[in-house]
């Protein structure tokens, strides 16, 4: 089953402010996935692992995954690798 953010929202009775708590994200980053806009993996995870610890604690077997979030659009940005300086190899 997916779900998008705001169903869980709506689900859990939090809000923005709350979700970003529990899973240790800035409130413009829980509104960036409810426009649709393109946030960090590293923000997806923190948020896909509090949405998964609300639905354990609340007895669902079920595992959500970054794929499993309707409406979750991850940066595709990778670090840029360092250019050797001049000797080295």
């Amino acid at each position: 089953m997916r779900f998008t953010l705001d169903e869980y929202l709506n689900q859990f009775s939090w809000s923005q402010a709350q979700c970003a708590r529990e899973a240790d994200v800035s409130v413009s980053v829980v509104g960036r996935v409810l426009k649709g806009d393109t946030i960090s993996r590293r923000n997806a995870e923190k948020l896909i692992r509090a949405i998964d610890a609300k639905l354990k604690a609340q007895g669902v077997r079920e595992r959500v995954t970054l794929d499993s979030l309707e409406g979750l659009h991850i940066s595709q940005l990778r670090r840029k690798r360092r250019a050797a300086s001049p000797g080295e190899s």
